[in-house]
C-alpha cells in the first residue's frame, strides 16, 4: 500500500512538467502555434513536441522521430 502511494504521488508530479504542444483549431493543425502547457492540460488531438529527456506518462501516437530510443 505505501509503495503504490508513492508511486501516485510521483506520477502527480510528472504531470506538473511543461510540454510543448501543437493545438487543433477544428480540422487544421495550427504549425506556427506552439504553447507550452502542463502534461495534465494535453487533450486528444494536440501534437507534443518532445526533446532528449522528456518523459510523458501517457499513450501519444508517433508521427515522426530521429534517433528514437525507448
Amino acid at each position: 500500500e505505501f509503495n503504490s502511494l508513492k508511486a501516485a504521488i510521483k506520477l502527480s508530479e510528472l504531470l506538473k512538467t511543461p510540454v510543448r504542444v501543437q493545438r487543433c483549431a477544428g480540422r487544421v493543425v495550427q504549425t506556427e502555434l506552439i504553447v507550452q502547457i502542463e502534461q495534465k492540460d494535453v487533450v486528444p488531438g494536440d501534437i507534443i513536441h518532445f526533446s532528449p529527456g522528456d518523459l510523458f506518462p501517457g499513450d501519444v501516437r508517433l508521427l515522426n522521430s530521429k534517433d528514437l530510443v525507448v
